[in-house]
């Protein structure tokens, strides 16, 4: 049970965000006693997934290394919520890709503000 075991892993360990991807139904970090959960972004062509796992991974640490904060910082629910729609958004833009290309972190966030954007009619 990923969350029987979450909660073992981070009430025991201090400052620990334990991460679990779940592929096209997104990803959920625990830390503290609390959870955030993130829908998987829209892929619009699958191509390869080699890759998309580093990226993730690469963008969810780079957004908690790149914020400024020390470590204990790191367990707020926003930074960690950005953490995850930009990781999830690099890696989806990675599967779209032959090979593992990550995109830059400036596209990631275009897109991201993109998606946010609201339907004009």
């Amino acid at each position: 049970d990923i969350e029987k075991d979450a909660s073992i892993i981070t009430q025991n360990f201090t400052h620990c965000i334990f991460v679990y991807t779940m592929g096209s139904q997104g990803s959920i970090a625990y830390f503290s006693g609390r959870q955030i959960q993130v829908k998987a972004m829209a892929v619009t062509k699958f191509v390869d997934s080699i890759g998309a796992g580093d990226t993730f991974f690469g963008f969810f640490v780079g957004t908690l290394l790149d914020s400024g904060l020390n470590r204990a910082e790191w367990l707020n629910s926003e930074l960690i919520h950005t953490a995850l729609q930009r990781a999830s958004m690099a890696a989806a833009m990675n599967v779209e890709q032959k090979g593992c290309q990550p995109p830059k972190l400036i596209e990631v966030i275009d897109k991201l503000s993109a998606s946010q954007r609201p339907v004009k009619y």
